[in-house]
C-alpha cells in the first residue's frame, strides 16, 4: 500500500543565485543554495524522484551562468526538468524591468545544451528500472490506445510508478484507477516498457506483449 507518493519539484529557475535574484518573482532556489535544499528528499525517501524547472537566457545570463546550469544538472540528477527559453510577456507587471539582452540563437543553443543533458540523464536512470517489478498507478489508454479505433479489451494503458515515471503495457479497462505490479523490461528517455504481473489466470490476464 502506498502511503506517499514519492515526487516533488524543486525549481532551481537557474544555476547562479544572482540570476535567481534578479527575478521580479523570484519562484525558484538556485543552484548555489546549500546542497541540502534539494538532495533532502532523497535523503527521507531514498526512492524519491525529484523534478525541477529551469530558464535559460534570462536577462543578464552569461556563458559562466550557463554553464553553472549545466552543472547544476549534473550534480542533481533529477528525474526530469522543464527547461524553457526566457522572453519578455508584454502586459505583465515584469516586462521591460530588464533589457531582453540574451540573443535568441544564444538562448536555443542553450536551451538544446540542457534538454541533451536532462535527456541522458533521464534515459540512465530509467534504465535503473529494467528487470524490476514496480507499483503503478493505472491512469487509462496510451495516447496509442487512444488512436486506435479497433481497440478490444485488451490495450495499451499508461499509468504512473510511486516516483511519477511514465509506464505502458497492455491491459484492460477494467484496471484504471488501480495499483498494478508491472515488470519493466525496457525503457525509453522518459517512458518505461512493462508487463503486468499476474498471479494467476482469471479476467484480470493480460497480453504479456506491448503493442
Amino acid at each position: 500500500m502506498i502511503s506517499i507518493w514519492a515526487s516533488m519539484t524543486v525549481g532551481v529557475v537557474s544555476g547562479k543565485h544572482q540570476i535567481v535574484s534578479t527575478m521580479p518573482t523570484a519562484l525558484g532556489f538556485a543552484a548555489s543554495l546549500p546542497n541540502s535544499s534539494i538532495a533532502q528528499p532523497g535523503a527521507i525517501l531514498p526512492a524519491a524522484a525529484v523534478a525541477s524547472d529551469f530558464i535559460t537566457g534570462f536577462c543578464g545570463e552569461t556563458a559562466e551562468d550557463h554553464q553553472q546550469s549545466m552543472d547544476a544538472l549534473r550534480e542533481f540528477r533529477f528525474k526530469n526538468s522543464f527547461i524553457f527559453k526566457y522572453s519578455e510577456r508584454p502586459g505583465t507587471s515584469a516586462a521591460g524591468r530588464l533589457p531582453d539582452d540574451v540573443p535568441y540563437p544564444v538562448k536555443q543553443q542553450r536551451n538544446n545544451e540542457l534538454l541533451a543533458i536532462q535527456n541522458k540523464i533521464s534515459a540512465e536512470e530509467n534504465e535503473k528500472f529494467v528487470g524490476q517489478v514496480v507499483e503503478v498507478l493505472v491512469e487509462g489508454p496510451s495516447k496509442k490506445a487512444s488512436r486506435d479505433a479497433k481497440a478490444g479489451p485488451i490495450q495499451q494503458l499508461t499509468g504512473r510508478t510511486p516516483c511519477d515515471r511514465i509506464v505502458v503495457f497492455d491491459g484492460n479497462e477494467r484496471q484504471v484507477g488501480k495499483l498494478m505490479p508491472v515488470a519493466i523490461y525496457d525503457n525509453l528517455p522518459h517512458t518505461l516498457l512493462g508487463n503486468i504481473v499476474t498471479e494467476h489466470i482469471g479476467p484480470d490476464v493480460t497480453s504479456l506483449q506491448l503493442s
